[in-house]
């Protein structure tokens, strides 16, 4: 039987994850700092467009601000390293890649984690297919920034090629000239440039490849995060576990 307690402290937990951490837009809200530049500190989506294509949008940009429900720099940025990736490993990609957002514990937040659903949009690998994670590894983003691994995956499950996507200065300096009323704009602009003016690209080393396998339980730094939030309301008694037998879904 539900726990019926239980399941309304957890809502009234998550409405308060919701209102402190929800996805503001790009490079605005939250203090944020991206490229050395502060968003203001009103987050929310109350002042957020929906996207709107424009008749220059490409379809690829397109799809990314449709899923993603604005247009926003992160999100052009995941797109561009998602198409641009396939391509060069001559893949459909889907289930035929794994994808990992290396991404510093400082940046684990909108609007730097809105990359994740640029790469989805772009590359066919998805949260739902479990190919797509984000983790933290400081050897890996010792610059600050996120560094972003896609992986070739045979049909047997074993990989044999992979490409490496860390910052360009051109685009440290695209985003650093982002403000709130020029969140699109910005987007747009980063669109235009092609993938190696705005990235270092190289191919993966045998080493990388084995380091950026996929956990199948799909357990991240992130995950444990969620955790200790839950150990907030609850208690330090809480177990994910423990709770999950006395809810429906469990």
């Amino acid at each position: 039987m539900v726990n019926i307690a239980w399941a309304a402290r957890l809502m009234v937990m998550m409405g308060g994850l919701a209102a402190a951490g929800g996805c503001v837009q790009d490079g605005v809200g939250g203090g944020h700092q991206m490229g050395g530049q502060t968003g203001s500190p009103a987050g929310g989506h109350s002042h957020l467009r929906h996207y709107q294509a424009a008749d220059t949008d490409a379809p690829w940009l397109a799809k990314a601000g449709d899923l993603h429900g604005h247009l926003g720099p992160w999100v052009v940025v995941g797109a561009m390293i998602g198409r641009d990736a396939i391509e060069r490993l001559n893949t459909d990609g889907q289930w035929e890649i794994e994808v990992i957002c290396w991404m510093p514990q400082a940046k684990q937040r909108p609007p730097f984690t809105c990359i994740l659903d640029g790469l989805q949009a772009s590359s066919g690998a998805t949260m739902g297919k479990r190919n797509i994670r984000m983790d933290d590894g400081p050897a890996i983003t010792e610059t600050g920034e996120p560094v972003v691994h896609v992986v070739h995956k045979r049909a047997d499950g074993t990989v044999d090629a992979g490409v490496v996507y860390e910052m360009a200065p051109v685009l440290a300096d695209i985003l650093a000239r982002s403000s709130p009323d020029r969140i699109e704009a910005i987007a747009r602009e980063i669109a235009g440039h092609p993938p190696d003016e705005l990235f270092v690209i190289r191919s993966m080393t045998a080493e990388e490849l084995t380091r950026t396998r996929l956990d199948p339980t799909g357990s991240t730094g992130r995950a444990r995060t969620h955790s200790r939030s839950l150990w907030s309301v609850f208690g330090p008694g809480f177990s994910v576990e423990r709770f999950g037998r006395h809810l429906p879904f469990s």
